[in-house]
């Protein structure tokens, strides 16, 4: 009897822990897998631009790069996590845009696709890596510091994320 007591009353804390760990957050949904790099694409085009208007992004010392956000390209996908842009990148020579996405919650980041010039959108191929990892861009960080993420929480108005990109973050409560 002392043995079945015992028993019962060690096993109660492993039913709760593994309770507790069935509660835990929901698993996301895998994205389907990125088109192969140089496709063509034909659907889900990212949104027109104007260069005119873009927000220019903070760089380190001496870069000959100049890199902006296209305000109205800027859409926030809250059940998913994700905060979708058009970024351009102005060099002495060359002109590129990307279609990118950051998923604040797990500190990734991701070019959905890219276009030299005027030329036509191709997929990148490029699956989500860490903004803190080895093919890191620096201005990743910049963009969720000063406006796409409240911390590890995607910010969810535009307008906010616009005037936190524009202000260099002064207007962000909480940086993560």
């Amino acid at each position: 009897m002392i043995c079945r007591r015992t028993a019962f009353s060690l096993s109660l804390p492993l039913l709760a822990a593994l309770a507790l760990a069935a509660c835990g957050r929901p698993e996301r949904l895998p994205e389907p897998a990125a088109p192969p790099a140089g496709t063509a694409l034909k659907a889900d085009l990212p949104p027109a631009y104007d260069e005119a208007r873009l927000v220019e992004i903070e760089q380190p010392r001496g870069s000959t790069v100049r890199i902006g956000i296209a305000p109205e390209t800027i859409s926030v996908d809250a059940q998913a996590g994700v905060v979708r842009y058009v970024a351009v990148m102005r060099g002495i020579s060359a002109r590129v845009a990307t279609y990118e996405g950051i998923r604040c919650n797990g500190g990734q980041w991701r070019v959905f696709a890219r276009r030299q010039a005027d030329g036509p959108w191709l997929a990148a191929g490029m699956e989500w890596e860490d903004m803190y990892g080895p093919r890191q861009q620096p201005y990743v960080r910049v963009l969720a510091r000063d406006g796409m993420c409240i911390g590890p929480a995607v910010n969810t108005d535009v307008r906010s994320i616009v005037r936190g990109l524009q202000s260099g973050g002064r207007n962000v409560l909480y940086r993560g």
